[in-house]
């Protein structure tokens, strides 16, 4: 179970998204879950960072210009 008390908040300016992931190891931190656009989504695939991909989507669209989940 999370506490408030085990809730840790970091600032990370890594330039890259392996360096982000690498300062985040080095925290104890090998488990990432990754809710996000299309633009990130596609940079953990295109550098082969994905083991596990859970697809959920919406019986019905949200918006008219929406943008697909991958590029």
């Amino acid at each position: 179970a999370t506490t408030k008390d085990s809730v840790r908040t970091w600032i990370i300016t890594a330039p890259t998204l392996e360096d982000t992931l690498r300062v985040l190891t080095e925290k104890g931190i090998t488990r990432v879950m990754v809710e996000a656009g299309q633009t990130l989504n596609t940079a953990f695939i295109n550098i082969g960072l994905i083991d596990r991909l859970y697809w959920f989507r919406a019986p019905f669209d949200i918006g008219s210009e929406g943008l697909p989940a991958f590029s």
